[in-house]
């Protein structure tokens, strides 16, 4: 898994937007983000070494980061979309037979 490291600007600037389901949404061009190698449709697996497998772990973990004001960011990313959300779904057949008819007593 490629590792990319992303030195924030003094101002706080990374260059980019991650979205929901921890994938790369947005590079600036000409940002850090875009020179270290970031780009759109990347999925974050991990940043700093934590792990972004919950949906919007990798929005809370750079947000916690930024606040904290650490400025070298590693990402852990990967080509592969994220996981699909599975879903149950019930299903009722229904069938054009007339229900059994009770046999007529003697």
């Amino acid at each position: 898994m490629p590792k990319i490291e992303v030195l924030r600007q003094p101002e706080g600037k990374l260059g980019c937007r991650l979205s929901g389901n921890n994938t790369v949404s947005e590079v600036h061009t000409g940002s850090v983000a875009e020179a270290a190698g970031l780009r759109v449709g990347l999925l974050v697996t991990s940043i700093n070494g934590k792990p972004t497998t919950r949906e919007g772990a990798a929005v809370d973990a750079l947000q916690q980061l930024i606040s904290q004001s650490v400025f070298k960011i590693t990402f852990d990313v990967t080509d592969e979309p994220p996981a699909a959300k599975s879903k149950e779904v019930g299903l009722r057949l229904l069938t054009n037979k007339e229900p059994a008819k009770e046999p007529k007593a003697k």
